[in-house]
Formats: C-alpha cells, structure tokens, sequence
C-alpha cells in the first residue's frame, strides 16, 4: 500500500519507517523538522501528495511531542497543533477516501475522576472527538527494544540509555513514578494492522503495558549489559500531576464523545512482545 507518514522523523517515526518499508508498503515521509513545507496544516501541499502518490493510509504523529513543552504554552497553542491541524488532515483523508491512523495518548480516560490530565492529553481529546471515521491509537510511554538502538537527535528512554551505557555511564531522570510503557514492536504491528486490514474505525489499546518506574526500567538495561549506571535525579515536573481546568472545560462544550471499545471487533489488544 501506498502511505503517507506524517511526524516520520519522531522515534516512532522512524522506526515505523523502517518496518513499513520491510513489509512491502510504499512510503512517503513527511516532517516539519525535514521540511517546514511539510507542516501537515499546510493541506494543499498533504493534498499533492495524497493525489501525486495515490495515497492509501494517512499516518498522522505528527504533534507537540513533549507533555512539559504543552503546559508551557497557552491551551489554544497546543489545541492548534495537536488537534486543528489534525483535523483538516483528517478531513483531507476523508474527502480522498484514504484511511486515516491517529496516534492519541493513553492519559485520556474517560472513566476517570481526571480524563483530561493535562494539555497534552486535552489537544488530543480535541482532536478525537472530530474523528469519527478514524483509527485512533491512544498510546502509554513508547520504549525501543533493547537493539533498536540509532543515534538521533530525538532520543527515546531506551535510546538515551543505550548511550549512557556506550558513552559516560550518566544518566539524567525527571522524577520516578510509575508509568506505563509499551513497546515500538506493538506500536507498530497495530499501526501496520490497521493499514493492512480491513478494520472497524475506532479508539485502540495497546495491551503490552510493562509498570514500572524509570529506575526499575533502567536497571532491567544494566543486567541485560553487565554494566552499571549512575543516575543523576532533577525533580520532577508538576506537569505529570498537574489537573489541566482549561483542558477539561474546552471539552464540556461537545455534544459527541468516542468511547473506547475495547472488547468489541474493532477494539484490538496486542500481547507484551518485549
């Protein structure tokens, strides 16, 4: 199939990218930090594209990548990037007759006293909400397996502890909560699955949830390669606890949500594959 990766250039990007490519699709790349053209709110030059290419599946990363860098702009800043700009290339797909995959955070839960924590997880709620046709992935914190290493100038968790264990044994930690981390390999077989296969729309789940803190996580790489770390802690950001009233009020106003499906056909779960 013919996709167009936008956001290509992240950590999931990249190695999405590389999977993609070894399962026999074709892929056009596009990322605002290759490109400033390739901003995906500039929907004349994702509609060349979408036609030049004869696009099959949009695959939309792009975003503000960073949770601390959303609660420190203005609402209306990250709803614009990571919902609006969404939206029109939703509606591109839409008007193409192209499926459109979504990637949207895990920290929106509906069921929760709190479902919209911060900025961040509002901008993509935003963004959900004017999907109704979309295959929307909400993902926990993204982590590479143990030889997905490439160095680059985005580092994922698994990526920058490689290089403390090639380079100076030092690494820097914000905090050490309990998170929730999912593997790439199950990023990307449901993102591959879902352009192959002819899948309800819907919100997905990725059920390879590994708990554990960042130092636990750390110390599973230190046995795996015989080597041992120093941890260097910075407090933590007040945006991981942090209830956005902004965030949440925005949302009040809308008539439609999506639930999360997950035990009907088109609510898939992966198995932990790491």
């Amino acid at each position: 199939m013919n996709i167009l990766l936008c956001g290509s250039d992240g950590y999931i990007g990249r190695a999405l990218y590389r999977k993609l490519l070894e399962f026999g699709h074709n892929v056009m790349c596009r990322d605002i930090s290759l490109n400033p053209l390739h901003d995906i709110g500039n929907i004349p030059a994702m509609e060349y594209d979408i036609i030049k290419y004869n696009i099959n599946c949009v695959v939309n990363l792009a975003a503000i990548r960073s949770v601390q860098e959303c609660e420190n702009k203005p609402l209306d800043y990250c709803i614009e990037t990571n919902g609006i700009k969404a939206i029109g290339l939703y509606e591109l797909a839409q008007k193409h007759n192209v499926k459109y995959v979504f990637t949207s955070t895990s920290a929106i839960n509906e069921y929760s006293s709190n479902p919209i924590p911060n900025n961040y997880a509002a901008s993509k709620r935003f963004a959900e909400l004017h999907m109704p046709n979309a295959h929307i992935i909400r993902l926990n914190n993204v982590i590479g397996s143990y030889l997905s290493y490439i160095p680059h100038k985005n580092k994922s968790l698994a990526e920058s502890i490689m290089e403390a264990i090639q380079g100076n044994k030092e690494i820097i930690i914000r905090g050490n909560a309990k998170r929730i981390f999912n593997s790439i390999d199950s990023v990307i077989n449901i993102i591959n699955n879902l352009i192959t296969y002819n899948i309800p729309a819907n919100i997905h789940h990725i059920n390879d949830g590994y708990v554990c803190t960042t130092t636990e996580l750390i110390k599973k790489f230190e046995y795996k390669y015989r080597t041992n770390l120093k941890l260097i802690h910075h407090e933590a950001n007040s945006y991981d606890a942090v209830d956005s009233t902004e965030g949440r009020e925005i949302l009040q106003h809308q008539e439609r949500y999506i639930y999360s499906a997950i035990e009907s056909y088109g609510g898939i779960r992966y198995a932990p594959d790491f």
